[in-house]
């Protein structure tokens, strides 16, 4: 059993590490090149648009201009990056102040069609934006968002995607602890924050990671909702630096990488507990 075991592990890291390596590289090499000189960078591109010679590993003297020359030099890039702060912000915030209480309603409280609301729910979430994407731009425009910030925000926040995800990580709450917490005299209120809020943070942590990313990495909803290019987040604005300064580009990515990077380093933990918890509830399903 202990040699089928290590087999397997060996066997794992083998077909992993190939992958690894070509996810990393490529992140490594973003962040190494932002170190060059912008002068340097241009030399590079130029060599590399006519076929000649090969791009350096290292820089010949490694320098943060790049980054003095993003964040002082063209502040007006920097305010794409804040603008994916505050979208990013505001999403979050919204998922969990609307998505947690309709979680609570669909998996604590019992009534009629809450089947058919969750399956309805996880239906919309299953469809990709391509599908919902008239269908929100004809309500923006009828609403007088089209071309605001809130027509980016509002899809976003009334996502079904926190809903399903809460409601599946409630659900698997003991109902003897929720009902030893009423005998006890504690409310409604008491029992979403005192009670099921601690008890579902895994969930709510992988929700954070996983709606952080979507929601730092859109690109096609503030393409057709906004107009006005200083309202752009990053994520849409990367292909216009790469176009007016692109010695700056590596720099303004590895900027951009950061936060992502931070918030997975800082919740990887409950990351996986929240993915491990999802896997155990489907093989729970699956046997009842």
């Amino acid at each position: 059993m202990k040699t089928k075991t290590d087999f397997g592990s060996k066997l794992t890291i083998i077909l992993l590490l190939p992958v690894v390596i070509a996810s990393v590289i490529p992140l490594l090499a973003t962040f190494g090149y932002s170190f060059f000189m912008p002068e340097e960078m241009t030399v590079i591109y130029r060599e590399a648009e006519r076929g000649i010679g090969r791009p350096p590993l290292f820089p010949a003297h490694a320098s943060l201009k790049q980054f003095y020359e993003l964040i002082i030099g063209k502040p007006k890039y920097m305010r794409f990056f804040w603008n994916s702060v505050g979208y990013t912000s505001i999403i979050l915030l919204g998922q969990m102040l609307l998505g947690f209480p309709v979680a609570y309603v669909l998996a604590v409280k019992k009534f009629r069609l809450r089947g058919f609301l969750f399956f309805t729910l996880l239906f919309v979430m299953l469809m990709p934006f391509q599908v919902v994407m008239v269908p929100n731009y004809i309500g923006m425009r009828w609403l007088g968002l089209l071309g605001k910030p809130s027509a980016v925000v509002i899809p976003f926040v009334f996502s079904p995607f926190p809903v399903v995800i809460l409601t599946m990580f409630v659900t698997q709450i003991s109902r003897n602890v929720m009902e030893a917490a009423r005998i006890d005299g504690v409310g409604t209120i008491g029992l979403m924050t005192r009670i099921i809020l601690p008890l579902a943070r895994p969930g709510i942590a992988a929700l954070i990671i996983l709606s952080f990313i979507d929601s730092w990495n859109m690109v096609e909803q503030p393409l057709v909702f906004l107009e006005e290019e200083y309202l752009y987040p990053m994520s849409l604005a990367l292909g216009q630096i790469n176009d007016e300064s692109r010695e700056l580009a590596f720099a303004a990515v590895s900027v951009y990488a950061l936060p992502a990077i931070y918030i997975f380093l800082v919740m990887k933990q409950n990351l996986v507990r929240g993915i491990s918890a999802l896997g155990n509830m489907g093989v729970s399903s699956n046997e009842t």
